[in-house]
């Protein structure tokens, strides 16, 4: 299966986006009609090196099936976002949004192989993520063997990726810095989280004008 050269930058600061909000949005094509899906993916960058690995599951008895495979795909996953009042900035009349969003173009094929190591690897991450804050053990095989009953596991063939992620990008790095603050006062989430993501892109900034 082709792939497309992903910059190695851009993986890294999309990686977290989508395995951290994993239920991408889905549309695609059929009939002269627009279908709508919401569905979990799973990233792999273990085997890659410039480009990644990515898969989703969809279930077997799922009516769209048939007319999902080898359909041309437009994926979306979103991360966080939060409103950017005017009021925060001398110079700006508008509100704004700043956003995490990674858009994917790409094709569906059924995967007949690998489908265990892929179930495997998902289920792993995604209950890792439960267990570290509990005492339960899990049967992993078992998971493992009822997701493989229930759900296929389609590899995605790339053919755009896009970082859409928004972070005042045209403003000043002063007016950045009054935004960045505003967010922290918040103490949600989301603002934090792009706080600390703005606070990475001017860093970011500062370093490739150093070179």
């Amino acid at each position: 299966m082709k792939t497309i050269d992903i910059n190695l930058t851009t993986l890294v600061e999309s990686y977290s986006i989508i395995e951290q909000n994993n239920l991408g949005n889905v549309v695609f094509e059929h009939n002269n009609e627009f279908e709508f899906l919401r569905i979990p993916f799973y990233i792999d960058l273990q085997h890659a090196n410039s480009n990644l690995k990515l898969y989703c599951f969809l279930k077997k008895e799922a009516a769209i099936a048939l007319e999902f495979e080898n359909n041309k795909l437009s994926i979306s996953f979103n991360g966080a976002a939060a409103y950017i009042t005017p009021t925060w900035l001398n110079n700006v009349t508008s509100f704004d949004y700043n956003f995490q969003s990674i858009h994917i173009n790409g094709k569906a094929t059924l995967l007949k192989e690998k489908s265990n190591e892929i179930f495997t690897n998902y289920i792993d991450q995604m209950e890792a993520k439960i267990l570290r804050a509990t005492s339960d053990k899990i049967d992993l095989e078992i998971l493992v063997n009822n997701a493989m009953q229930q759900f296929d596991v389609y590899e995605i063939e790339i053919t755009k990726f896009e970082n859409a992620n928004h972070l005042s990008n045209s403003l000043a790095e002063t007016e950045k810095l009054k935004i960045i603050q505003e967010l922290k006062k918040q103490n949600e989430f989301n603002a934090l989280l792009l706080a600390f993501e703005m606070e990475q892109a001017i860093k970011k900034s500062k370093r490739n004008n150093k070179v």
